[in-house]
C-alpha cells in the first residue's frame, strides 16, 4: 500500500456554533476534494489541518495543508472545469467546490505562498451561512 505519511490535525470549536441548511453529500464531497488536494500536493508527507470556526453569520472551514503551494501563474485558473495540474485529474474537484459552495450562498477562496504570511502550502477557507431559522 502507499503511505503518504499526513499528518492530519482538526481543530473543533468548544460548542457547536450553530446549523448550516447544507446538502451533505455535496459538502462531504467538498471537503474531501480538499483533502485530497492537499494531500497531493505534499509528495514527501507533511500536515493536512481542518479547522471550524464562526465568521460573523458563517461558519468557517479551513483546510490547509503543508504542501509546494499554488504557483502565481495558476492561482487564478484552479477553479476553472476541467483545469488541472494532474495526469490522472480531470479538472473538475475544485471547480465542483466552488459551484457547491456558491449554490449554498457561500464563499471559498485560498491562500498560498506569500499570502500565508511565510506559511508553507495552501490553505483554503469556506464559508458557509448559518442557518438563524433553526
Amino acid at each position: 500500500t502507499d503511505s503518504y505519511n499526513v499528518a492530519i490535525d482538526v481543530n473543533l470549536p468548544p460548542i457547536p456554533l450553530g446549523t448550516v441548511a447544507a446538502d451533505e453529500a455535496q459538502l462531504e464531497q467538498v471537503l474531501l476534494n480538499l483533502a485530497l488536494n492537499g494531500i497531493a500536493a505534499m509528495p514527501d508527507g507533511g500536515t493536512l489541518t481542518f479547522t471550524v470556526s464562526r465568521q460573523n453569520a458563517f461558519v468557517r472551514i479551513d483546510v490547509a495543508d503543508t504542501g509546494i503551494g499554488i504557483p502565481p501563474e495558476i492561482q487564478s485558473q484552479i477553479f476553472d472545469p476541467y483545469f488541472t495540474t494532474r495526469p490522472e485529474g480531470t479538472g473538475m474537484g475544485l471547480a465542483l467546490c466552488y459551484k457547491y459552495i456558491r449554490q449554498h450562498g457561500g464563499m471559498i477562496d485560498f491562500r498560498t505562498g506569500d499570502d500565508r504570511g511565510g506559511l508553507p502550502g495552501t490553505e483554503f477557507t469556506v464559508l458557509l451561512p448559518l442557518d438563524e431559522s433553526v
